[in-house]
């Protein structure tokens, strides 16, 4: 499995979209830069670099895309093509292809993040500083805020890369986080959908229940609800892929 893993790191790194993936990852800082320097300007206990971290991890919603651009070239495309059968010529089984695949695909992702974030956040810091006392309730936020971020980041492109898989289709795979949080907003805005129905949603979608969780002063039950929420939706995403690469044939 680790030789697996290794072999797919190999097969990213050389291919053509790598660097651009991440000269992607450096542009979209600087709109991201944009929108928090605007929204700081109306609550100015937001104006430091630790809480930047919240937005970055909020920027999901937009950066999915090129998440999905990932995914669409080295998941998709793979699996259309049929070059995973080179791995399966080597004695390993579906289950390791699928998994070696999204490990990497999961990792590649939030190096992507890691890179917006970093840039955010010395930018922030280094115009009104890190955060105004590093005291233990601030490092215990700043805990709860990254392992809560990552863990419902991680579901979210879980799903995205459980599309790649399932779908085989570039498009499918293009516009599932469109759909993700674009349609989220479309249902929350609408008048006609059931309010019992919205609230089911809202409490099993990984990027609201991550946000609330993740708030200053969020409650005990938002913060396990937002980490049970992400958990549920990761294990499906998962077994999804599974599941599919079991009774599917993959050639």
């Amino acid at each position: 499995m680790s030789n697996l893993i290794r072999g797919e790191f190999y097969k990213l790194r050389k291919s053509k979209y790598f660097i651009g993936m991440i000269i992607m990852s450096i542009a979209i800082s600087f709109p991201f830069i944009e929108i928090w320097s605007g929204d700081i300007q109306s609550s100015k206990m937001l104006q430091h670099g630790m809480y930047s971290i919240h937005y970055s991890f909020m920027f999901i919603s937009f950066s999915s895309i090129l998440f999905a651009l990932s995914a669409e070239d080295f998941i998709a495309k793979d699996f259309k093509n049929r070059n995973i059968s080179k791995s399966f010529a080597y004695g390993y089984g579906r289950k390791e292809v699928i998994l070696s695949k999204l490990i990497v695909f999961i990792m590649f992702s939030l190096f992507l993040e890691l890179i917006y974030t970093v840039i955010l956040v010395i930018y922030a810091s280094m115009k009104y500083g890190f955060c105004d006392t590093l005291d233990t309730n601030a490092i215990m936020y700043l805990f709860r805020m990254i392992s809560i971020g990552i863990i419902y980041n991680i579901a979210t492109i879980t799903v995205i890369g459980a599309v790649a898989i399932i779908t085989k289709n570039s498009f499918f795979t293009f516009i599932s986080p469109i759909i993700l949080f674009i349609g989220y907003y479309l249902f929350f805005d609408s008048s006609l959908v059931s309010k019992k129905l919205f609230v089911v949603i809202s409490y099993i979608h990984p990027y609201i229940r991550g946000i609330w969780a993740m708030g200053r002063f969020a409650p005990m039950l938002d913060i396990i609800a937002g980490a049970a929420s992400s958990i549920l939706i990761l294990t499906i995403a998962i077994a999804g892929s599974l599941l599919y690469g079991k009774y599917e044939d993959i050639k």
